[in-house]
C-alpha cells in the first residue's frame, strides 16, 4: 500500500461517493483468513487487513457503501495517510488468482 495510491483512492472516493475516505471491503468474521470463506478467491496477491476496533481507536468510522461487502473508511480531513497505512498489515492471500492478460 503506497501512499500515493491511498492518495488517488482518497480522490476517487470523493468524487464517486462524496466522501473524503478510502473504499474497502469489510467482513464480520473472526479472523482475516475467514474473509477468505465469505468471498470467492480475491486477485490480489496480498491484502491490507485491520479491525474495526483498530480504525476506531484511532478516531475513524467506517459507512455502509453500496452493496455488501463495500463500506468506506472516512478520513477527517487532513489525517495523515501515513498513519491510515500504519493502521493496517499486509498479508499474504493464499487463494490469490491472478489476472490474465488480454
Amino acid at each position: 500500500m503506497e501512499l500515493s495510491d491511498l492518495d488517488k483512492a482518497c480522490q476517487k472516493a470523493e468524487l464517486i461517493l462524496g466522501l473524503h475516505g478510502l473504499t474497502v471491503y469489510a467482513a464480520d468474521v473472526p479472523s482475516w483468513n475467514d474473509v477468505l470463506s465469505e468471498a470467492p478467491p480475491l486477485r490480489w496477491a496480498s491484502l491490507c487487513v485491520t479491525t474495526v476496533a483498530v480504525l476506531e481507536g484511532a478516531g475513524l468510522s467506517l459507512l455502509p457503501t453500496r452493496e455488501h461487502p463495500h463500506w468506506t473508511l472516512v478520513l477527517p480531513e487532513r489525517f495523515p495517510l501515513a498513519e491510515v497505512k500504519s493502521l493496517f498489515r499486509t498479508v499474504r492471500n493464499p487463494q490469490a488468482v491472478p489476472r490474465t492478460t488480454r
